[in-house]
C-alpha cells in the first residue's frame, strides 16, 4: 500500500482497520470512527498550538536579545 505525503484520509482508514482488527476481532462498534476522529482533530490541534507558541517564543526572543537592548537611553 502506497501513501501520498498528505493522503491523510487514507491513513485514517488504516488505522480504523488497524484498531478494529487488534481489538474488536474486525466488527467495529458505531462508536470507534467518531472516538477516532475527535481524536486526530485533538491531536491536530494541539500540534498547531504547540507550532504558534514555539514560533511567539522565537519572535520573543529575538525581540528581548535583539531589538529590546536597541531602545536603551
Amino acid at each position: 500500500m502506497k501513501f501520498s505525503p498528505l493522503d491523510f484520509s487514507q491513513i485514517g482508514e488504516e488505522f480504523k482497520k488497524l484498531i478494529s482488527n487488534i481489538f474488536f476481532e474486525g466488527q467495529e462498534p458505531t462508536w470507534l470512527s467518531p472516538l477516532i476522529n475527535s481524536i486526530l482533530l485533538a491531536v491536530l490541534v494541539l500540534l498547531g498550538l504547540w507550532g504558534l507558541l514555539f514560533v511567539i517564543s522565537k519572535i520573543r526572543k529575538i525581540w528581548i536579545e535583539e531589538f529590546w537592548p536597541l531602545f536603551y537611553k
